[in-house]
């Protein structure tokens, strides 16, 4: 005859673990989506400036305000 058992503190313990495990992979994913969105997002910048930089030459890339703009510290 085959009875149901009450689970172990093994089997708790690890069924815990494996709920712990799947939610901290569901953080990665989400912090992972967010990452790549600003990452696409300073992509588009950066092409935007050497665009303008090809456009308009010097008078772009060697404006005062713009160097102190993007100057780094």
């Amino acid at each position: 005859s085959l009875r149901t058992r009450e689970p172990g503190n093994y089997h708790i313990n690890f069924f815990e673990h494996i709920g712990i495990v799947i939610e901290l992979m569901k953080k990665d994913i989400v912090e992972a989506n967010s990452w790549l969105s600003l990452y696409n997002q300073r992509s588009k910048k950066i092409g935007h400036y050497w665009g303008m930089a090809k456009k308009k030459g010097a008078s772009f890339t060697l404006n005062d305000e713009r160097q102190i703009a993007t100057s780094i510290g």
